[in-house]
């Protein structure tokens, strides 16, 4: 049974058809807290009526349009190599943060079309929003837009970290005072699944804070973790 102190959010809605089918199955297992919406993806109207039906909150996953979703989701590179070539971008201004806040706010606004209302809160693809410049635009967006949560966590994990969950750390820090002086809300934790080492374990001696765990169902491994262990 799922703890009270868990958020269980599934990314991804939209990317395939494949992730849709399975986030709407753990909706019908009552397994799932948040989803989040890629608006520019693959979503039928009758996926629509079914997740407004549902009792989730409904996040945009705001993505950066000029990365193709397909080639991110199958990268198999290190860790480091993504980095750079995400800095590469970002600094001869492909990726530059004016054009990143007209395509999320695009993104905002086409979720409202889409679902008649508001989100309920934001996030980004591959937690791209933790880099400063970009944070600054979501909080813009949820004062613009009255958005009340934000994926970020009010503190460090220190259990299960791995690369990607200390680099978050680290810009969490440099971020904190920014996101502390802004009033949105977030889970004191933040965690996703696959940073997860011993889920047996895990499942026995969950985090009294409050956690919210990200995960993508549409990969079977983590499909069938939150079936069993949430």
């Amino acid at each position: 049974m799922k703890e009270n102190n868990l958020i269980i959010s599934a990314d991804d809605f939209g990317i395939s058809q494949k992730a849709n089918e399975n986030i709407l199955k753990l909706i019908e297992l009552q397994k799932l807290d948040r989803i989040s919406v890629m608006t520019d993806g693959l979503i039928s109207p009758q996926e629509i009526a079914k997740l407004l039906a549902s009792d989730v909150k409904l996040d945009v996953h705001l993505n950066l349009k000029k990365i193709d979703l397909s080639a991110t989701r199958k990268n198999k590179e290190g860790v480091f190599s993504r980095l750079f070539y995400f800095l590469f971008l970002y600094f001869n201004g492909t990726l530059g943060a004016a054009s990143a806040e007209v395509s999320w706010e695009e993104q905002v606004e086409k979720f409202e079309t889409l679902f008649g209302k508001k989100p309920d809160g934001l996030n980004s693809h591959q937690h791209i929003h933790f880099f400063p410049a970009y944070l600054k635009i979501l909080l813009k967006l949820c004062k613009k837009y009255n958005i009340g949560y934000l994926r970020f966590g009010k503190c460090c994990l220190r259990k299960n970290i791995n690369l990607i969950c200390f680099i978050l750390n680290t810009l969490r820090l440099k971020n904190l005072k920014t996101f502390s002086q802004s009033g949105i809300t977030t889970s004191d934790l933040l965690i996703s699944l696959d940073w997860i080492k011993n889920i047996e374990k895990f499942s026995k001696d969950f985090p009294q804070k409050t956690t919210e765990i990200a995960c993508h169902p549409e990969r079977d491994l983590e499909f069938e973790i939150i079936k069993k262990y949430f």
